[in-house]
């Protein structure tokens, strides 16, 4: 598998990222953290069982941490996919539980 869609709620997610980004530090810092994560989710699709399943989070749903933040995606059983469904600051969790 290599091939990785982006919810409209993780797409979200990264523009709310990189704006905090460029905001608090500045838009080189906010570029490379942001090419970070969408380098991690390349990763993900490439080995998507490798990474931690979270069912008691959601059903089908699987997690990597990258930097500050969980990536939570699942394996599209039409298509065989990866979609990533959100871009959670790892203590924000109990916002999406």
């Amino acid at each position: 598998m290599t091939h990785y869609r982006i919810s409209k709620k993780a797409e979200q997610d990264l523009q709310n990222i990189w704006l905090y980004g460029v905001k608090y530090y500045d838009e080189q810092q906010a570029d490379n953290y942001f090419f970070e994560l969408i380098d991690k989710c390349s990763l993900v699709a490439k080995e998507p069982l490798h990474y931690q399943s979270v069912e008691h989070i959601r059903a089908g749903y699987r997690r990597t941490i990258c930097g500050m933040h969980s990536i939570y995606y699942r394996i599209c059983s039409d298509d065989g996919v990866v979609e990533i469904m959100a871009i959670i600051k790892n203590q924000d969790i109990q916002r999406y539980s």
